[in-house]
């Protein structure tokens, strides 16, 4: 048995992508009775869920909650509440629970972007105590700050290895400064998931919404992230054009999928896409695995959510990216689709593509399927390594 340590994500807080990518880790580094102790963020209301959640796959496992790190503030490093004293309190909590582990995995996600100094500090704390520590299937976008740059720059050139989810990343991080050879292509954890074989319809859906769902030709699902950034730029105008579009050509039955369900942000924020009874907005949280079982009898998904893009191509559904940043376009261009910014969701273009999509559905699922066997391979690969090199 080796003893293991999962951070860097903010496990719990509500977000469909933390959700799998925690199913993917407890999956494939629990075996053997390994021991997984997990931080949980200490913001969400959601840890009943997750503590049911991964008691359920029989794994050995310590779950606590903590708060994030942010940016220092005159070489302190605070929690994101930025509260000095809470933070000393968060950092000796984390370096009791990240003591004489055998590893420490940090990922996956969007850290190296999304969460740098809360990454950097945990990656800090492991080298203090003498804990190996790997980055495991992260992403990177854009970033501006010079001081985050030039700390991320020093602390990820000491780790031996670092799993990234796409070639771009590599990329970015190689011009960032890291040396190439630390840096492989794992892509990322939640590629690795499979269908639930006991997905209880009724546990989403109303009998209304499973009765269009298992009878209408053309499922459709959109996925709309609550986070300031995509609420300033998303035109529901259009989207709604859309659907009306897709309803009016295709006789369509739309799906509006909550994928961030902390205090049911995403639920509000779509709310006003119930254009008529052609469409369903789903108000339970969904299970990776029962989301991916759900998908397969789709025929498209629009998603600014990465992961409900890399859910649908595990069912092999052709989706759209909508662009909030370079990790929606990168992992289209993984796919070879097409990705959209907000602004041209009005396109004449954009409506092309969605009918190119769906009228050419069967013959792109398999191209998918087989993308996705090619990217599960190469992550297990990177998993076995793992293995040899840090927990024989």
């Amino acid at each position: 048995m080796k003893k293991l340590y999962l951070g860097g994500c903010p496990f719990g807080a509500g977000n469909i992508g933390d959700d799998a990518i925690l199913s993917s880790l407890v999956n494939n580094f629990g075996i053997n009775d390994n021991e997984l102790t997990i931080c949980i963020s200490a913001h969400s209301n959601n840890s009943d869920y997750i503590n049911e959640y991964i008691s359920k796959k029989s794994r050995n496992i310590i779950a606590y909650k903590n708060k994030s790190y942010s940016k220092p503030i005159l070489g302190i490093s605070l929690n994101s509440n930025r509260y000095p004293i809470q933070g000393i309190v968060n950092h000796y909590l984390n370096k009791k629970k990240i003591r004489n582990k055998d590893l420490l995995i940090c990922g996956g996600g969007t850290l190296v972007t999304d969460m740098p100094w809360h990454m950097v500090k945990v990656l800090d704390i492991a080298q203090s105590q003498n804990v190996p520590a790997i980055l495991f299937g992260v992403g990177m976008a854009e970033i501006k700050d010079k001081s985050t740059l030039h700390k991320l720059t020093k602390t990820l050139n000491l780790l031996e290895d670092i799993y990234v989810r796409d070639s771009f990343v590599k990329n970015r991080l190689i011009s960032i400064g890291i040396r190439e050879e630390k840096v492989k292509i794992s892509f990322d954890p939640a590629i690795t998931l499979s269908p639930s074989n006991n997905l209880d319809l009724h546990r989403y859906l109303s009998q209304s919404a499973i009765d269009s769902y298992k009878n209408t030709q053309v499922n459709i699902g959109i996925t709309l992230s609550s986070e300031p950034d995509v609420r300033e730029r998303t035109n529901f105008k259009a989207i709604e054009t859309i659907i009306r579009h897709l309803i009016k050509k295709f006789n369509a039955t739309i799906f509006l999928i909550p994928t961030n369900c902390n205090n049911n942000l995403d639920w509000h924020f779509m709310r006003p896409l119930l254009v008529n009874s052609n469409v369903y907005l789903i108000k339970e949280r969904f299970i990776p695995e029962d989301l991916i079982t759900f998908s397969q009898k789709f025929t498209l998904i629009l998603s600014s959510r990465l992961h409900m893009n890399i859910l649908a191509s595990i069912a092999g559904i052709p989706f759209v990216g909508l662009i909030r940043n370079s990790k929606i376009e990168d992992y289209s261009n993984l796919h070879n689709l097409r990705s959209f910014p907000f602004h041209e969701v009005d396109s004449q273009d954009f409506i092309n593509y969605l009918d190119y999509l769906i009228s050419n559905y069967s013959s792109l699922k398999p191209i998918m399927l087989k993308k996705v066997i090619e990217m599960r391979n190469s992550h297990f690969s990177c998993i076995r390594d793992i293995f040899n090199r840090y927990l024989q």
